[in-house]
C-alpha cells in the first residue's frame, strides 16, 4: 500500500487526503488493505483482553499536525471511528482505553473524535531544554476544556516535567519517548520528576503493598 512507513507517503505522488478518503471508500484497494491490517491489530489486542490486560490505545497520534499521513485529514473522524467500530464492534475488543493524543503545538479541538469515541486525551510535547517553554498554560487549558472532564496526560514527552508543571498540571500519567532519556534530560532532573511526590512510578512502595485479607 504504497510507502506505510511513520511519514507514509513522502516520495509519493499520492495527496495524503486523497489517501484517507480511498481508505474509508469500500471497495478501493486501500480500504481492503487497511481493514485487513486493522483486523491483524486486533488479533493481537484479542490475545491480551483474553489475559484481562487493558490497554491504552493511541491511534493516530499527533493528528493535528501535517507529519503523518492522517494528519488534519478533513475525514479524520470517520478514520478513527471506522477503527473504532471494527475493533469494538466487528471484533468485540474491550479491553481498551481509547486515547486521543493529538500535538501540544496546534488546537486539539479540530481533530478531536468525540466523547462517546475516546476515554482519556492527551498531547504529545517536547519541551525545550530546562526552561519548560513546551509545557504551557494556554496548551494545557486548551486540553482540559476539550477533555471536559475526561482524564489527561502527557501522551509523548520528551524533556520530563519539572515541579512547577507537575503541581500546576493535573495529568494522569506521561510517556517519556525512547531514547530521550539520555537526550535533553540530566540525571539530577529525571531524579527529581521520578522522586517528586505527585509522580507515581514502578518503584513506588504504593504500588507493591499487599492489601489486607478481608
Amino acid at each position: 500500500m504504497y510507502n506505510c512507513t511513520w511519514h507514509d507517503i513522502e516520495g509519493s505522488d499520492l495527496n495524503p487526503s486523497s489517501l484517507g478518503t480511498t481508505i474509508l471508500t469500500d471497495g478501493t484497494v486501500e480500504n481492503a488493505i487497511w481493514l485487513e491490517q486493522l483486523d491483524v491489530m486486533a488479533g493481537f489486542l484479542g490475545q491480551l483482553q483474553a489475559k484481562d490486560v487493558p490497554v491504552l490505545w493511541r491511534p493516530f497520534h499527533e493528528a493535528n499536525g501535517g507529519w503523518f499521513w492522517w494528519g488534519k485529514q478533513p475525514r479524520f473522524t470517520e478514520l478513527w471511528k471506522q477503527m473504532y467500530d471494527r475493533f469494538t464492534v466487528h471484533h468485540g475488543l474491550h479491553n481498551l482505553l481509547w486515547v486521543y493524543g493529538p500535538s501540544g503545538q496546534f488546537p486539539i479541538g479540530p481533530q478531536y473524535p468525540g466523547d462517546t469515541m475516546v476515554d482519556l486525551l492527551g498531547q504529545d510535547t517536547y519541551a525545550k531544554a530546562a526552561d519548560q517553554t513546551g509545557f504551557t498554560e494556554s496548551a494545557y487549558q486548551d486540553l482540559v476544556s476539550t477533555a471536559n472532564g475526561k482524564p489527561v496526560a502527557l501522551t509523548e514527552i520528551g524533556l520530563a516535567p519539572g515541579p512547577e508543571v507537575l503541581s500546576s498540571q493535573k495529568h494522569s500519567y506521561a510517556l517519556m519517548w525512547g531514547g530521550f532519556e539520555s537526550k535533553g534530560n540530566t540525571p539530577a532532573g529525571l531524579k527529581a520528576f521520578y522522586a517528586n511526590p505527585l509522580s507515581v512510578n514502578r518503584g513506588d512502595p504504593l504500588l507493591h503493598e499487599e492489601t489486607e485479607p478481608q
